[in-house]
């Protein structure tokens, strides 16, 4: 009975803890693109290394806030099983819609909307929300399909194991550290993987949407801007990852060590 309160006790910090992080990871987003707003609005300061600083900074903070969630996500799922990981998914939720919501008005009071504009924006506002919660739910239903075949792979195991009296089977073993399984049987590596390569597929769709409405480079150094930038895109799918893995594995020894 003790050890279910403790248990109940530690999923409830770590459920506040991850609300106050992701809240704080999303105010000092918006606080960088306020200071950002500022400075592109000061005909002084636009153009500026102090103005890119800040533009690099909000994009930063947004990307690490996306490891996080997914990280935490992935990690809730394997851990805890898919419903009561949806307590995260709701706080997300919730979060990311007050974002999208501050990010409106901010937008308005910084630059003005004629008011025969504002459904419109509103409109747009609510796709990005959407888009960016279709990403995520992408994650969570790809997590938990991974961790349901690694049950059933698991399951397997134990009946091999119940054979061999002397062998022990603990789940949390089979993948922790890492390495010690393939990655296609593992669902927390494999679920980080296809969530980083989701989020590298997304940017670059858009940076590609972009240069179509933007149209073909002029010189060569609007080319070498264009393959950094794709670059870039793929880098940031290869941090995710290492990222991704780095946070899981730092939620384990902590569950563990809290045992």
């Amino acid at each position: 009975m003790h050890s279910d309160q403790t248990a109940s006790q530690r999923s409830i910090k770590a459920k506040k803890s991850y609300v106050i992080t992701l809240s704080v990871a999303y105010a000092i987003y918006i606080a960088f693109i306020c200071l950002n707003n500022v400075f592109g609005s000061n005909i002084i300061f636009a153009g500026t290394m102090l103005y890119e600083i800040t533009e690099w900074i909000y994009l930063a903070v947004e990307l690490a806030a996306f490891f996080l969630v997914y990280a935490v996500s992935i990690y809730a799922v394997f851990h805890y099983g898919w419903k009561s990981a949806l307590t995260y998914s709701y706080s997300y939720g919730a979060i990311t819609f007050a974002r999208h919501l501050i990010l409106f008005f901010l937008n308005w009071s910084f630059f003005g909307l004629r008011t025969r504009d504002v459904p419109f924006q509103l409109l747009m506002t609510l796709i990005t929300l959407l888009l960016e919660i279709l990403q995520y739910a992408i994650v969570y239903v790809i997590a938990m399909l991974l961790t349901r075949r690694f049950d059933r792979y698991v399951k397997v195991m134990k009946q091999g194991a119940a054979r061999l009296k002397d062998v022990e089977i603990k789940r949390e073993r089979l993948v922790f550290p890492f390495q010690k399984i393939q990655i296609k049987n593992d669902p927390l590596r494999a679920s980080a993987l296809l969530g980083a390569i989701l989020i590298s597929f997304v940017r670059v769709v858009s940076r590609i949407s972009y240069d179509i409405s933007y149209g073909a480079p002029t010189d060569q150094a609007d080319l070498l801007w264009m393959i950094a930038y794709y670059s870039l895109d793929i880098l940031i799918g290869v941090v995710a990852y290492f990222a991704m893995l780095y946070l899981i594995t730092k939620m384990s020894i902590k569950e563990n060590s809290s045992k």
